[in-house]
């Protein structure tokens, strides 16, 4: 059965088929079929969120559904850029979604489709022959993983998920989230390899002069060709390294003496919360600790006038983590602190708040991970006293 979202998307589709590129809410409703009541109940708020420019307190719709249209006049509206894209990709697999089945899902690619979709993201500027057998872990000849990027790259091309040889940005708004974590992973290991293949003896010392700048161009152009995941990269990133390496309770244990009773009693609660694997409340509970404390920390910071003016949590996170003078001259990590308290925000509107995500016990973990080593980091800065 096809998401309201879905059902948006389609029916535009027809909309711009015919010629109306630009369009009235009716319109949208009319062509979907549906009465006054039935579309206010349900549709007209996921059309809000799938605006660009929304004035906010619109619900959260999926990646791929976000950013689609935008306001040109009062009650009037176009598709935007990567409206554009998702449209056409549904104007070539029209029978499909008669059928109810949305044509550009991850898991419904071929083998070849993602083969080569992974190299055009992860490895644009290597040889296939020699990063193939080290993406892939099943055993094949040269020549069939040739195949399988030959085949792929032509189907991307016609999905509209690859133009001239790079990704789209509705291929970026395909990939799953565990899909995004192992390019991380794998792009931290092609800069070690990039790195490794450029080291260099003593004796070649006068030389490396000129094989670092050539590392450094290979390196800037790396970044430029990821740079539209580079915000899922900042969120995950700090994740993997909480993931792996966080033993939560060795941090709680050293850190319970400077905490308050109230703020013990809420992390207990939060760790008591995931033990009963209830780990959409854990991370509900997490999240509700950084609010009190990124507060307490903006009026340390930023005075109480300031934080009358600026109350979303979001909004909060957002000027600290833009405020480069303050990371760099004042307290340096504290933009740390902000990406922690943003892991905790992202798994709340995932999986606790709207549940657009299954909450699992890992997210639960890595949520409380976060918030003791928020805590951590606060005390190193000397804000203890938001701890009150």
């Amino acid at each position: 059965m096809m998401t309201h979202a879905e059902e948006i998307v389609q029916a535009v589709a027809v909309l711009i088929k015919q010629g109306m590129n630009i369009f009235s809410r009716k319109d949208v409703r009319d062509q979907i079929g549906v009465g006054h009541d039935v579309w206010m109940s349900g549709y007209t708020a996921i059309f809000q969120g799938m605006r660009i420019d929304h004035p906010g307190r619109a619900p959260s719709v999926s990646s791929k559904f976000k950013n689609v249209f935008k306001r040109v006049e009062h009650g009037k509206y176009t598709l935007t850029p990567y409206g554009k894209q998702l449209v056409q990709a549904y104007s070539k697999y029209e029978s499909g979604f008669q059928k109810n089945a949305f044509p550009l899902d991850y898991d419904k690619l071929t083998e070849s489709e993602k083969v080569a979709l992974i190299v055009a993201i992860t490895f644009p500027h290597r040889t296939l022959i020699s990063v193939l057998p080290k993406l892939f872990k099943w055993k094949a000849s040269d020549s069939t993983y040739y195949r399988h990027h030959r085949e792929g790259y032509d189907k991307l091309i016609d999905k509209g998920l690859l133009k001239d040889g790079k990704p789209t940005e509705l291929a970026f708004n395909l990939l799953p989230q565990n899909g995004l974590l192992q390019i991380i992973k794998d792009l931290h290991e092609e800069i070690i390899t990039l790195y490794n293949e450029k080291s260099i003896t003593t004796d070649e010392l006068w030389e490396s002069r000129h094989n670092f700048s050539q590392l450094k161009e290979e390196y800037i152009l790396l970044e430029q060709e990821n740079e539209r995941i580079k915000s899922e990269i900042e969120k995950f990133t700090e994740l993997i390294d909480l993931k792996e390496k966080i033993d939560f309770t060795n941090i709680y244990d050293e850190l319970k003496p400077i905490l308050s009773k109230s703020l013990i009693k809420d992390v207990d609660k939060a760790i008591e919360l995931f033990k009963r694997d209830e780990y959409d409340s854990a991370i509900v509970k997490s999240y509700v600790i950084t609010e009190i404390l990124l507060c307490n920390l903006y009026k340390i910071i930023y005075g109480f006038d300031d934080a009358k003016k600026v109350r979303k949590h979001e909004h909060r996170l957002k000027k600290i983590w833009n405020d480069d003078q303050l990371e760099k001259y004042k307290y340096p990590g504290i933009q740390l602190v902000a990406s922690l308290f943003s892991i905790i925000l992202w798994y709340r509107n995932k999986m606790g708040a709207h549940r657009e995500l299954s909450p699992t016990m890992e997210a639960a973990r890595i949520s409380i991970n976060a918030l003791l080593q928020s805590l951590k980091e606060l005390r190193r800065l000397g804000f203890t006293s938001v701890f009150s």
